[in-house]
């Protein structure tokens, strides 16, 4: 197996266990507001408003494909765009 093909492998196992924990834990995001979440196999790594500290640890991780997800604050989530 390429190496590009297990690496595309890995991605597509990886995304539905992250988007299964947004889905599981979605009543639990507004304790984030203003914040970035690194999931990772079914569990938040970090959660910060530094994007920095998620760069750090998606480095010290090794995560090759990370999962980020931003938490609007709830003056984000009122913008509506025209």
């Amino acid at each position: 197996m390429s190496e590009m093909t297990s690496r595309q492998s890995t991605v597509k196992d990886a995304e539905p266990s992250e988007l299964d924990w947004l889905e599981k834990h979605a009543q639990e995001l507004g304790r984030y507001p203003g914040e970035w979440l690194l999931i990772h196999r079914h569990r938040l790594l970090v959660h910060s408003r530094d994007f920095a500290e998620l760069r750090a640890a998606i480095r010290e991780h090794r995560i090759e494909s990370p999962f980020v997800y931003y938490v609007p604050t709830d003056e984000e989530a009122n913008f509506i765009a025209i």
